[in-house]
């Protein structure tokens, strides 16, 4: 059994300029933990523990789905800007295809979500509140690329933090 999640994963030079992006955050703002460049992603299901194998064996999120275009825009906050516990960059197009990219795993993964599906790619966390009201506000952060894959994870908890390592890919 293994910590598990399926994610979409931004190409490499989208990476990069959100690593340029989450840097000059990271300058202005302090008391954060920043996601490390490697494991920056876009999570489409949670599972917890779970056997990785069987789970790679019922899901295919192929089924019904072509490659489509996604961008990313804005900074967004958790649970909201003036009390931010996580910083994130939001979906504005290919909503609908992730979606349904979602309902799919779930469906044949027999994964039953606690919450609503929110897609957003993680930037970094605090444990403590922070207002970033005015951060939210002034981000200019864009970035648009055609998404192919999807990608089944182990995630490793360790003193650093958790390390992801790619279990499955699903290429379209």
């Amino acid at each position: 059994m293994a910590r598990a999640f399926v994610a979409i994963v931004p190409p490499l030079d989208t990476r990069a300029t959100l690593v340029v992006e989450r840097d000059e955050l990271a300058a202005s703002l302090r008391g954060w933990r920043w996601v490390a460049d490697a494991q920056l992603h876009l999570t489409l299901a949670f599972f917890g523990d779970a056997d990785l194998d069987q789970l790679a064996n019922r899901i295919d999120p192929r089924v019904g789905t072509a490659p489509f275009e996604l961008t990313l825009r804005g900074i967004g906050a958790f649970p909201r800007p003036r009390a931010a516990r996580v910083l994130w960059s939001g979906v504005c197009r290919g909503r609908r295809e992730l979606d349904a990219l979602a309902r799919s795993i779930d469906a044949s993964s027999g994964h039953a979500r606690d919450e609503q599906f929110r897609p957003h790619l993680t930037l970094a966390r605090s444990r403590t509140p922070h207002d970033v009201s005015a951060t939210v506000r002034a981000a200019g952060i864009e970035h648009r690329w055609l998404v192919t894959d999807v990608v089944l994870f182990e995630s490793v908890l360790g003193p650093d933090g958790a390390q992801h390592r790619a279990h499955t890919r699903w290429a379209w």
